[in-house]
């Protein structure tokens, strides 16, 4: 990986750090497909907040509520700005709308008893697409139709969308399988959704791989299948990237770059038709934690176990 330097200016907007976020661990970070909000999982206080980004700069908009552990994971859906789903430390998963008064509309269980929060979440990028795709701590992956809330039924949602109603628990998945042998630490769509990316540790070395699998793209519920499961040594295409293990990853909007964080405190930058690193960015000491690109694909953010966010280039890293 190649080596860059990290200036915070953007445009017109500099951006060391969110407010909020200080002496608060950032664990997570998404921005909504309108790029309006950027939503961030909070260690201590047990909230994910959203900041409205604008070229003055970025303010707290608001919080979301009801995890009784830490937060660790934050999701906007793809196509849907108001649909949110969060994972924390209380084994829990939930949906969250900002159209109704930013309530809890819905909470999945988690089933594995490795870990007490997802390793990650993810939906599928589908525009008519609910389905929520949970990666356990086990190698274990789980697919939900999150219009199937248990004893709630689903109501039609702004656009045209269906979402999931208040109150309700969605714990059967529709389809689940595993992604072994190496240590499952994220997983993520292609923007086409005909493909699913995982971040992992090789297990005999700690090095960080991406392995790459193919998605049924005419059922977007259903991963295309060996058998009973993915077969994922003939199937599988695998990458070695981190000098360590990877914990998050996330593509562009624009499907042409690919961006990643480790254990090595670095961002790599993936040209995604060659799955070349062509940059890193370096600014962090601490392991990154979440990487999130804006919808215009322009700006990467970034956060480790330091505090604040950090935007760059998202072609250069500058």
């Amino acid at each position: 990986m190649v080596g860059t330097r990290h200036v915070s200016k953007l445009g017109d907007v500099h951006i060391q750090e969110c407010g909020g976020f200080r002496n608060n661990s950032c664990r997570s970070i998404c921005w909504n497909s309108s790029g309006s909000h950027l939503a961030s999982a909070s260690h201590n206080d047990r909230l994910t907040k959203l900041w409205s980004y604008a070229r003055a700069g970025v303010q707290e908009s608001g919080t979301l509520t009801g995890h009784d552990a830490a937060v660790e994971r934050v999701r906007f859906h793809p196509h849907d700005s108001n649909l949110i789903c969060t994972s924390a430390e209380d084994k829990s998963i939930r949906l969250w709308d900002l159209r109704q008064s930013r309530s809890c509309v819905g909470r999945i269980d988690l089933k594995s008893r490795m870990g007490a929060c997802a390793a990650s979440l993810e939906w599928h990028p589908g525009q008519k697409s609910l389905c929520l795709v949970v990666a356990e701590k086990d190698n274990a992956v789980h697919v939900y139709d999150v219009r199937n809330m248990r004893g709630s039924g689903a109501q039609r949602g702004g656009g045209g969308r269906v979402a999931p109603q208040a109150g309700g628990s969605s714990q059967v998945p529709v389809r689940s399988f595993r992604l072994d042998p190496h240590t499952l630490q994220e997983t993520h769509f292609s923007p086409s959704g005909t493909h699913l990316i995982s971040a992992a540790r090789r297990a005999y070395d700690g090095m960080g791989v991406l392995k790459i699998y193919p998605w049924d793209s005419d059922n977007s519920n259903i991963p295309q299948r060996s058998g009973d499961s993915l077969d994922v040594n003939k199937n599988a295409a695998v990458f070695v990237g981190h000098t360590g293990p990877i914990y998050t990853l996330r593509f562009a909007p624009n499907g042409q770059t690919l961006a990643t964080g480790g254990a090595d405190a670095l961002v790599g930058l993936w040209d995604v038709p060659s799955m070349v690193c062509t940059t890193t960015i370096g600014s962090r000491a601490k392991f990154i934690r979440s990487v999130s690109f804006s919808h215009d694909s322009k700006i990467v953010a970034y956060c480790s176990e330091e505090e604040g966010v950090d935007l760059a280039d998202g072609e250069t890293g500058v």
